[in-house]
């Protein structure tokens, strides 16, 4: 009888259902956290071919792909402030890449996701590219909450400078001066040097124009459709293929990441290569809000399976939200305020609209709008313009419908959507006005 009695309780004790893993890092097992941003990379050019580590990555167990992923201001220096801050472009006071309203000199560093991890136990690494108008190699100033600083010049690939905690640095033109290899060699660096828990920043400048390729690259992708950049070298550069120098250096990183560690890999707005903008034409570039210029990749990755979002794989997400969402996810929290919605709580709802927008001296492109999974509805500051407001609908499945402009025949959508852009883009862009 007894040993009956011990053989059903062995096979109670089996039976038991593992417990789910936890969606946040439990108190004295902190994850290592990195974010990988990429420069102007289109979301829907994360493939097999053109990104096979990313893609990889992204499709592994403890991975989460998100499917609907926007920047709240497409452009590099505001997009990367709203990273560090977690907080909107009418909040920061950064809305341009420069001048009075833009730039590194308009950016209060003192309160930001470095900051929150340094002073909550992690070592911190900030490898690449900062803010639009730091003169790396040339500045000797390092923003507070970074441990190890390796900035490099916006957009550089050659004959770049760098400023580090304690140096100023300058690399040439040969092969391996090229800024992805050594940026690459500096974050591989700090985390094979670095106990956990660490939050490295990995910041690279391409695929951003003029998208020079490693020598490895050039000609790899010279059959695909693409946006190409002509070069006073005598060669054209293609963003498929500097892409690809990114994905080979992600792929490398990942090598040497401990399994306890969180990956945030994205973009820090997407490129318009010609699409058709309704009564616009085709165009090419980023800062307006049609959905190849808003739209990033974004791919929420826990290496080791343990960690896991509760925001859902289809719901709207945003740079904005990253800030709360990794501390969370570390088991930690922003020391001072910030705007985004933590993906880790257990009280988590999705976002019905996310709000966009965008100041542009002398265009046409200053705006403030909502995105919603199936809409995306803009006005612009000057009126006199021959499209002053814009409501498309946007396909699902392809993300690209912009076609017909819904302002004049979906007039209660176009009322609502005026209404949460409003209330929403609170204060709006300099010298923007409502009716």
């Amino acid at each position: 009888m007894r040993k009956l009695l011990a053989l059903l309780l062995l096979a109670a004790t089996l039976s038991i259902v593992p417990t789910p893993k936890p969606s946040v890092a439990l108190a004295g097992n902190r994850p290592n956290v990195v974010i990988i941003m990429s420069d102007d990379q289109r979301w829907d050019k994360i493939t097999p071919q053109y990104t096979p580590n990313i893609w990889a990555l992204a499709h592994q167990t403890g991975s989460t792909y998100f499917t609907n992923s926007f920047v709240t201001n497409p452009l590099c220096c505001p997009s990367r402030t709203t990273v560090l801050s977690g907080k909107y472009s009418h909040t920061t006071g950064v809305w341009m890449n420069d001048g009075p309203y833009g730039g590194f000199s308009a950016f209060d560093d003192k309160h930001t996701i470095a900051v929150d991890f340094q002073n909550q136990g992690y070592r911190t690494a900030m490898v690449g590219k900062y803010l639009n108008g730091y003169h790396a190699g040339k500045m000797k100033y390092v923003p507070p909450g970074w441990t190890k600083w390796f900035a490099d010049n916006t957009g550089a690939y050659y004959n770049w400078g760098v400023t580090t905690n304690n140096h100023l640095l300058h690399f040439g033109d040969r092969p391996k001066d090229y800024s992805t290899r050594v940026l690459k060699d500096e974050a591989v660096d700090f985390v094979t040097k670095n106990t956990a828990p660490f939050f490295l920043y990995f910041s690279l400048n391409a695929p951003h124009g003029p998208a020079i390729p490693d020598p490895r690259d050039v000609g790899r992708f010279k059959n695909e459709t693409d946006f190409i950049f002509q070069q006073d070298r005598g060669w054209s550069s293609s963003m498929l293929e500097s892409a690809y120098g990114v994905d080979r250096a992600v792929g490398q990183l990942l090598e040497v990441l401990p399994p306890n560690t969180i990956v945030l890999y994205m973009s820090d707005n997407g490129y318009m290569w010609h699409e058709q903008e309704s009564n616009r034409g085709t165009m090419s570039g980023k800062v307006w809000p049609y959905n190849a210029s808003i739209r990033v990749p974004m791919i929420f990755s826990s290496l080791n399976g343990s960690i896991s979002p509760v925001a859902g794989v289809d719901d709207i997400v945003s740079n904005v939200d990253l800030r709360t969402t990794l501390l969370h996810a570390a088991g930690l929290v922003p020391l001072t305020s910030q705007e985004g919605i933590n993906w880790m709580s257990p009280n988590y709802t999705p976002r019905d609209y996310l709000l966009i927008e965008h100041y542009q001296k002398d265009w046409n492109a200053t705006y403030c709008g909502i995105r919603t999974v199936d809409y995306m509805y803009a006005r612009f500051h000057n009126t006199d313009d021959t499209y002053p407001e814009e409501l498309f609908a946007e396909n699902p499945v392809s993300g690209v419908d912009e076609a017909t402009n819904l302002v004049s025949t979906n007039t209660v959508l176009r009322d609502t959507m005026f209404a949460q852009a409003q209330k929403e883009c609170d204060p709006a862009p300099p010298g923007y006005t409502w009716p």
